[in-house]
């Protein structure tokens, strides 16, 4: 007896997230005559349009057969089947009468407000990863994974994460060999089991002969993986293994380790950096978080030398998996203010610090680093008193997302109160202005000040400097930092 499937749509649907599932279900009713029986659903039949224009047939909810499985495409009008009253009771039918329930990408909402879900493991689309949570914290939603399974409920992540979702369905109905040929007949890459990330390092690798060593390569991350390791173990030379391995996929064997790397040590609820230079975004080579560096790098030692900041201004971006704060990660580019060698103890006027811009005044002064200053190896500025100046920079940040300011202050010594004042600005508004007396003393007193604070937009200016009155800003700054908070 063929199982019948229905996929529920409605005005504004992503069209693959029914279209890809329809077309593996469709293969595999081919493969194995008769395993299947398949309709478009919606409220109240008819044609119903994607977000693209293009229409499918439905037939009316009240119409439908009993289902063995129902699956629900997501969209840009999820909201509509996920606030209607009769579809969620249709839903909510189909969870008590059907064998099983699934959704494709945002779909998962429609299962979430019809209560399928309380409790439950479940998937999304990663851009909805934020809202979902906060609309549904009693729903165990893990972000990273391409499809879920609990119990009788399935869920999968964005779009054509519908067809790999399908090919388990297949594959728990008619068995992994019609799986593996509906997969072949696609042409899809191959079968991914539902723990790989949506963010996979290699998800835009072409596919080719070297799958198989890469697919190793991941679980052997801890040897050198050179090329000609990875040439051995494909049996060719190094030099024809190399190009090859450009041809097959695109990118340069340790570019594909490199990024291999990266995605472990990110971890699944962890952060990708992107760094914008010029025309190009690319994944994280400039050097903002040591500790990636180093789970990256396994060449570096601990107590190694400082990495090194490019001269130009950095943009970071954060894309986060689940939109969670990871481990602190600085946003200021150079925060440590680093400069050219400077003989201990003294002091070198610079026209600017890299990464930042010069708002007003003109004495930037960098000393090497002290006694008594907050880190060894740093260098300190100061924004003069002779020629009260204000630095700032632009940073990314998220609306709304809550961050922490901190960095290290101290009075110049010798210098009394009134010229020992800054103030700090985060996105035009003052935070406080910081100041101690410096006189008397023979050294650098440091003292750390930390502000928290909320973004109201993508790019928010940080900055230090002049108080607003005469003779102030003759202070040293070192070791500003800016990092999301939970």
């Amino acid at each position: 007896m063929s199982r019948a499937i229905g996929f529920l749509v409605y005005p504004g649907f992503q069209l693959l997230d029914a279209t890809g599932p329809i077309a593996a279900f469709e293969i595999a009713g081919r493969l194995s005559p008769g395993a299947y029986s398949l309709q478009f659903l919606s409220l109240r039949g008819g044609l119903i349009p994607s977000t693209s224009g293009m229409v499918v047939q439905t037939k009316a909810l009240a119409e439908a057969p009993p289902l063995d499985t129902l699956l629900i495409a997501g969209g840009d009008a999820v909201k509509v089947p996920a606030s209607c009253p009769e579809t969620l009771a249709f839903v909510r039918e189909a969870g008590r009468q059907a064998r099983r329930v699934a959704s494709v990408c945002s779909g998962t909402y429609v299962l979430a407000e019809a209560g399928l879900l309380d409790g439950k493991r479940a998937t999304t689309h990663w851009s909805r990863t934020k809202d979902f949570q906060r609309r549904y914290p009693n729903i165990r939603l893990e972000p990273d994974r391409i499809w879920i399974q609990d119990g009788s409920v399935w869920s999968s992540a964005g779009i054509t994460a519908g067809i790999d979702l399908s090919l388990a369905l297949i594959g728990a109905d008619e068995g992994e060999a019609v799986a593996r040929r509906t997969a072949q007949q696609l042409v899809v890459y191959h079968h991914r089991p539902g723990g790989q990330s949506q963010h996979s390092a290699l998800i835009d690798l072409r596919p080719g002969r070297f799958d198989a060593l890469l697919s190793w390569a991941r679980q052997n991350l801890s040897e050198p993986l050179t090329v000609e390791q990875l040439a051995g173990r494909a049996a060719m030379s190094p030099r024809n293994f190399a190009r090859l391995f450009v041809q097959e996929t695109g990118v340069t064997p340790a570019k594909a380790i490199e990024r291999l790397r990266v995605e472990a040590a990110i971890g699944p609820r962890g952060l990708v950096v992107r760094v914008a230079e010029g025309e190009g975004l690319r994944v994280w080579r400039t050097c903002v978080n040591t500790a990636l560096y180093n789970a990256i790098h396994t060449d570096y030692t601990p107590g190694g030398p400082r990495l090194p900041m490019r001269a130009a201004a950095v943009q970071v971006e954060l894309a986060l998996s689940n939109d969670l704060p990871p481990a602190p990660v600085n946003l200021v580019t150079n925060g440590g203010f680093e400069s050219p060698a400077i003989p201990s103890g003294s002091f070198r006027q610079l026209p600017a610090l890299p990464g930042w811009t010069r708002v007003s005044g003109e004495a930037i002064e960098v000393q090497a680093s002290a006694a008594g200053a907050p880190a060894e190896g740093r260098n300190l500025v100061e924004l003069a008193a002779e020629s009260p100046t204000v630095i700032a920079q632009e940073i990314a940040t998220r609306a709304g997302a809550r961050y922490e300011v901190r960095f290290s202050y101290s009075p110049r010594p010798g210098t009394p109160a009134a010229e020992n004042r800054m103030v700090v600005r985060w996105d035009g508004r003052d935070l406080g202005t910081v100041e101690g007396d410096g006189a008397g003393r023979a050294n650098t007193v440091w003292r750390t000040v930390t502000y928290t604070v909320t973004a109201s937009g993508p790019r928010t200016t940080l900055s230090f400097g002049d108080a607003g009155t005469a003779n102030t800003a003759a202070a040293y700054l070192d070791d500003v930092r800016v990092v999301a908070l939970p």
